[in-house]
């Protein structure tokens, strides 16, 4: 639940930075390729980014409630599986959260906004690409845990456990 927090803190700073961002005024050589006037793109910077604070958090929300959930349901498993299938825990954990994620999120942030069929499109299209990044990022954890506990030395010592004298 640490990591959660301090994933969670670090998304409120970088939503200061962005209100930073919006706030200061525009360098004279700000612009892009398509909007090379300088206030205009200003405005473009400010529409993006300024309308972005029922996004932010509709982020925050999901993010809290989504990722203390997974920590829950990963420890169950982890106990039910007797610490072994790794990969239960990490698909199984996966697909209910990441479910509820795109739910809250999507809801809380384009509801009442976009219509109903795009909302659910939206939600729908998040779903199908979190569990196929959820389910093709099983690998990467045993090649973690494997890391983590010397068995593949990748990192040098870093890891690895000390020698028990």
């Amino acid at each position: 639940h640490r990591m959660i927090f301090i994933a969670f803190i670090t998304q409120i700073l970088m939503s200061i930075f962005i209100w930073f961002s919006i706030e200061i005024p525009a360098a004279p050589f700000w612009g892009f390729d398509w909007l090379s006037d300088p206030v205009e793109a200003q405005k473009f910077w400010l529409n993006f980014f300024g309308s972005t604070i029922r996004i932010t958090i509709a982020s925050w929300i999901s993010f809290i409630i989504t990722e203390n959930l997974d920590a829950i349901l990963f420890a169950k498993l982890k106990k039910w599986t007797k610490n072994k299938n790794l990969w239960i825990r990490n698909v199984f954990s996966d697909i209910p959260t990441l479910a509820l994620d795109s739910i809250l999120f999507v809801s809380i942030a384009f509801g009442g906004i976009l219509p109903l069929e795009v909302v659910l499109s939206i939600i729908w299209g998040q779903l199908l690409t979190k569990w196929f990044f959820g389910i093709i990022d099983t690998p990467f954890m045993y090649l973690s845990r494997y890391i983590i506990n010397g068995k593949i030395n990748l990192l040098g010592n870093l890891f690895a456990k000390p020698a028990k004298e």
